[in-house]
């Protein structure tokens, strides 16, 4: 009955470098060479079996030397070669080291000896597979299984008298000798070692001449199971560039068994357009109390706004780009519709500082207009902390949002308004007339309300109600600046207002001059 070993591995990776080959040269062994197998095999033995150093029991020393003697053939998946590549810190250098291994993903390799054990043999076989754990390198997780009976035909084969057809690539394994081919090789090197260190005939051999001579020996195994348990880094210090009790099988595999090919095109996961992102603010040290103020809104606006737009440029200026984020088409010409982003300065914590920033766009967002945010990763304020960290911290819709923890959530919730929409909204920033204003007609404050509610596509207002400034709450909006080194509104006039519509609606309702960076926003009134 023929002896068959299947191998499966359960992080669809094997690893493994040649004999001979640098780990940089991104060379793969496949199939896992006789040689790596019976070390494997052995190591597990002393490993988990708990055998004796370096002294197998007589049934395994049986099984490893006839399975040594006899080149096996595979039963091979065909796979790929895949690799990644990093960097390792060592000497202050970073030198670039290649990971490249066999994609196997869940496919069934199978090692086949024409070779019938004897029953305690085959025993052992069976428990040294069962606790066998990886192969080649230590992320080559392995399961390996004993089976009466090879299930696919060999792909894989040992040279006997040329290639078996067309179609096959020779390639050099390393094998292990049989047991007396390297018991015959040792006796020579042995000779010829002892004739050359042996002093003449009738004298005794000195101290000298023994340490001599056992240093000369020591490199050769005693058998072939001691060669195959010898150390790697043990043979590389004593210069053998081939192992001992090694020889190179030449094999011939089915062409297309190790295929280097190119992944085909991923395609990106669709990203859902969104109306709304919030950016949160930071300082270097992480202190709050280094905020800038919640007056400071609309310069705050403005200098994101400048963030955003190198941003832009650094993502290609692309038009669409420029629209949505910027307000501003090909030819710079403002935008007038308002679908465009909003960049809203909010105070979410209550403490009078502004730690985040909400971008609205009626718009939405797409995943262009996304990657940008992410990509905007400093603002400044005017003195203070001087440089801001702008961090994106989420995205979707306003329900998502206002699920946030509190104080958060229901200060988003106050701003945004419940899903159902409200009718009833106050200001929570200064409202600033975007127009010279008139007692009465389309320039007073109720005819420009009403005009950009119906721009903005929203219901006229029923009422717009002028509180005084002398009202709880209206005080703190006359300290709001309302200009930078650009920009300067028409009428430095700053107003609080009620508005009341016939039908609920959803913010965040924003209004007026400035109304894109944080002035004129109101809140829903509770």
């Amino acid at each position: 009955m023929p002896t068959v070993i299947q191998l499966r591995f359960p992080g669809r990776r094997y690893h493994a470098t040649p004999w001979g080959h640098h780990v940089n040269e991104g060379q793969v062994e496949w199939p896992p060479s006789p040689w790596r197998l019976l070390r494997a095999l052995l190591a597990t033995g002393f490993t988990k079996l708990h055998w004796p150093p370096e002294t197998p029991p007589p049934a395994a020393r049986r099984l490893v030397e006839r399975l040594a003697a006899l080149a096996p053939a595979y039963a091979l998946p065909a796979v790929s070669t895949a690799h990644t590549r990093h960097y390792v810190e060592a000497d202050q250098k970073k030198p670039l080291i290649f990971d490249t291994w066999a994609q196997v993903d869940d496919q069934v390799l199978e090692v086949q000896w024409d070779l019938d054990l004897r029953e305690d043999e085959r025993a052992v076989l069976v428990e040294l597979a069962e606790h066998l754990g990886y192969l080649g390198r230590a992320e080559s997780w392995t399961l390996a299984s004993v089976v009466d009976a090879p299930t696919r035909a060999a792909n894989c084969l040992p040279d006997r008298d040329g290639p078996p057809g067309p179609g096959f690539d020779a390639l050099r394994v390393l094998g292990a000798a049989a047991p007396e081919t390297y018991l015959d090789w040792r006796a020579a090197r042995v000779a010829a070692i002892e004739s050359r260190l042996a002093p003449e005939a009738g004298r005794k051999p000195s101290a000298a001449v023994r340490k001599k001579l056992a240093a000369a020996l020591a490199p050769y195994p005693a058998d072939l199971v001691a060669a195959l348990c010898a150390d790697t880094s043990t043979l590389k210090a004593q210069g053998w560039s081939a192992a001992p009790g090694s020889r190179e099988l030449l094999y011939w595999r089915k062409g297309g068994g190790l295929s280097v090919r190119v992944s085909p095109k991923a395609h990106p996961a669709r990203v859902p357009t969104v109306p709304f992102a919030l950016l949160a603010l930071s300082t270097a040290s992480r202190g709050k109390g280094a905020l800038p103020p919640l007056e400071r809104a609309f310069p705050q606006g403005r200098l994101l706004h400048k963030a955003l737009t190198a941003a832009v440029r650094g993502a290609g200026g692309e038009p669409r780009l420029s629209i949505l984020l910027l307000g501003k088409a090909g030819s710079e010409r403002a935008l007038l519709d308002h679908q465009h982003a909003h960049l809203l300065p909010l105070d979410l914590d209550g403490d009078q500082r502004l730690d985040h920033v909400l971008v609205y766009a009626p718009m939405g967002l797409d995943a262009a207009a996304q990657q940008v945010l992410r990509a905007t990763s400093r603002t400044w304020m005017k003195g203070g902390a001087g440089e801001l960290t702008v961090a994106l911290a989420g995205l979707g819709e306003a329900e998502t949002l206002c699920r946030l923890p509190d104080p958060a959530g229901q200060a988003l919730a106050a701003a945004l308004g419940p899903p159902q929409g409200a009718t009833h909204w106050v200001s929570d920033t200064p409202y600033v007339a975007p127009r010279m204003l008139k007692r009465r007609g389309r320039d007073s404050i109720e005819g420009q309300v009403q005009l950009e509610c119906a721009r903005r596509g929203l219901p006229e207002p029923s009422e717009v109600q002028l509180l005084a400034v002398s009202d709880e709450g209206v005080r703190r909006l006359r300290h709001f600046v309302l200009h930078d080194a650009t920009h300067e509104p028409p009428w430095r006039a700053r107003h609080a207002l009620v508005l009341r519509f016939p039908l609920p609606i959803q913010g965040p309702l924003c209004l007026g001059y400035g109304a894109h960076y944080g002035l004129g926003r109101f809140r829903v009134l509770s």
